[in-house]
């Protein structure tokens, strides 16, 4: 088992959800997270089993890496009810987005979705504009990479720290930044281990 700081949303979604047992419970539909925090924390998890869907308490699960790929094991299966109005679910209401700055303008879509794994519990972090995000989300971005490796070629990635993304006001409404796009810094995912320790800090 290997601990994991922090994952893309693409790379756990329609995983299969372990219990500890090793008894596959379910699949992980989306990840609900509260929207009025700051620090937007992962609250519930939408899982279906099934035909059935239901939403149940995430502080039961757990995510890490076994031979590379992410493993979703829970030590129960806790439904809760969540209030719409103060919630944001990652996959239905953030995923292909987009997002306009400060003049209304759409300048980029959500490709996916940056989360650390905190003392404290999950929390969002960035959103992710780039190529990368897209390809990864459609299988490829780790083919393409071995492909690019030995040319010294790489896919370009961009994140946006949600801190740069005002909390939605509907579900159906873009995102918006705090600040107009030319003056906004993107940032590369090597760039984001120092702000994930601030970010800990901040967030106890």
């Amino acid at each position: 088992m290997q601990n994991v700081t922090s994952f893309y949303l693409s790379r756990v979604i329609g995983n299969k959800i372990y219990s500890d047992d090793d008894r596959i419970v379910g699949k992980l539909e989306d990840l609900i997270v509260d929207a009025k925090s700051i620090r937007p924390r992962v609250i519930a998890a939408k899982i279906k089993s099934g035909k059935i869907v239901q939403t149940v308490d995430f502080s039961f699960f757990i995510i890490f890496k076994k031979k590379g790929q992410y493993v979703i094991r829970t030590r129960a299966i806790k439904p809760v009810e969540v209030q719409k109005e103060d919630t944001i679910m990652l996959v239905k209401h953030i995923l292909d987005k987009q997002i306009v700055d400060m003049n209304g303008r759409k300048v980029v879509r959500v490709n996916d979705v940056r989360l650390a794994i905190l003392s404290t519990g999950v929390f969002v972090v960035a959103v992710d504009i780039g190529l990368e995000g897209l390809l990864r989300r459609l299988g490829l971005a780790k083919p393409i990479k071995r492909i690019l490796k030995p040319i010294g070629k790489n896919i370009s990635s961009r994140l946006i720290l949600w801190d740069d993304v005002e909390p939605i006001a509907s579900p159906r409404t873009d995102l918006k930044l705090t600040t107009t796009y030319s003056k906004l810094s993107t940032l590369h995912p090597s760039d984001l281990a120092d702000i994930i320790e601030d970010f800990d800090k901040k967030t106890q």
